[in-house]
């Protein structure tokens, strides 16, 4: 008989659909593998060795997800909840812990009229009650953020409303746990992209002022629900933020045409996002192909030697940091061209109660008594 220790070791290894498979083996793993501590640790050990990790790209409601244990080489389809919807199009509103959380826009313009949280692993989904209030905003930014202090996933809109003053917006947190909606301080900076970029206690936007000038990023604090400013350093323009293997980076273009400078945040030595400070990370040399002159980053390999590019035009590479060297990857999924892309880890993180299986096709309303 094996020792419990060591089953609970060799499951840690194991990928999503393998642990889901072995649930049925006894009410003894099968309550190892639905618990709390268990379902973090798993995530975790993958997060940190960087195994069972996904690169997953959508257009739309079409997803597919590729393995960088296998270097990429095959995109398999996930069954999205939902597809083809009746009206409107689908946007993801950002990807955290192997969760994705999905919306439904009528135009871009518009604000979100549907939520969806889902585990693509896992196969489970749920829907999100919208907020109930008197008039949407004419535009809104929703993003999926993680309080590690209570085990909570929340998500945050920010709903802009604008008049002949200028605008005016309210901030809106859900609570997956709690499973209900709160209005919570308002901002008074105008947020400008749909989906905040997120190391998972933060999350972070690019914001403008009262005269729509770009003015530096916006923070949140998950667990603290409290807003925070971060400023720029000069020659930071529109890429100024984005999240490297849950870390806080900008990018920027130095005097030499040829390369790209990307800087670390670092917080202080209280932990205060606010009160830290850039610093100069790696460089990355523009390679031959016409999008190459903007390169954004999404990973470090397992070795840390190489981080993975995709460039203006969606074409992907891994770039050796010593070498200064750039290999291709090519990415061929019948009917996909402009995409959307993320990186994540697989988990079997828990939507809690109410949920339903993705199946094969779009879920129900009523699966869920959708408020209307």
């Amino acid at each position: 008989m094996l020792f419990p220790e060591l089953v609970s070791d060799v499951l840690l290894r194991l990928p999503v659909k393998s642990l889901l498979r072995f649930r049925c083996l006894s009410k003894s793993i099968s309550a190892e593998i639905d618990s709390s501590d268990f379902i973090n640790n798993h995530l975790k050990r993958s997060t940190e060795t960087k195994t069972h990790q996904k690169l997953i790209i959508n257009e739309g409601s079409s997803f597919y997800a590729a393995d960088f244990d296998d270097n990429l080489r095959e995109f398999t389809p996930l069954s999205c909840p939902l597809k083809f919807p009746q009206s409107g199009t689908v946007v993801c509103g950002g990807v955290l812990n192997g969760l994705i959380l999905l919306g439904i826009i009528v135009k871009l313009e518009f604000p979100i009229i549907r939520l969806i949280l889902w585990n693509p692993f896992t196969r489970r989904c749920k829907n999100i009650p919208i907020y109930e209030c008197t008039s949407f905003g004419q535009f809104s930014s929703c993003s999926l953020g993680y309080d590690s202090s209570v085990d909570d996933y929340k998500i945050v809109m920010i709903l802009t409303y604008f008049n002949t003053e200028g605008f005016s917006s309210q901030v809106l947190v859900f609570s997956l746990k709690s499973n209900s909606w709160r209005r919570i301080e308002d901002t008074p900076l105008f947020v400008s992209s749909r989906i905040a970029s997120t190391t998972g206690s933060a999350l972070y936007w690019r914001c403008l002022d009262d005269g729509f000038r770009e003015v530096k990023i916006l923070g949140f604090n998950v667990a603290n629900e409290v807003f925070f400013y971060i400023p720029l350093l000069p020659g930071f323009g529109a890429h100024v933020r984005l999240v490297l293997d849950g870390n806080l980076y900008a990018c920027r273009i130095p005097d030499e045409p040829k390369t790209l400078e990307f800087c670390l945040r670092v917080s202080d030595k209280d932990g205060e996002e606010a009160g830290g400070s850039w610093r100069k990370a790696f460089v990355v040399h523009k390679g031959e192909l016409d999008g190459d002159y903007l390169s954004m980053p999404l990973t470090y390999s397992k070795e840390g030697d190489c981080i993975l590019l995709c460039n203006i035009r969606n074409k992907f590479s891994w770039y050796n940091l010593e070498k200064e060297t750039r290999q291709r990857i090519d990415i061929n999924v019948t009917g996909i061209w402009d995409f959307d892309y993320h990186v994540c880890s697989e988990s079997l993180v828990s939507l809690g109660s109410d949920t339903a299986f993705d199946g094969e096709e779009e879920v129900p309303v009523d699966k869920f008594n959708m408020k209307t």
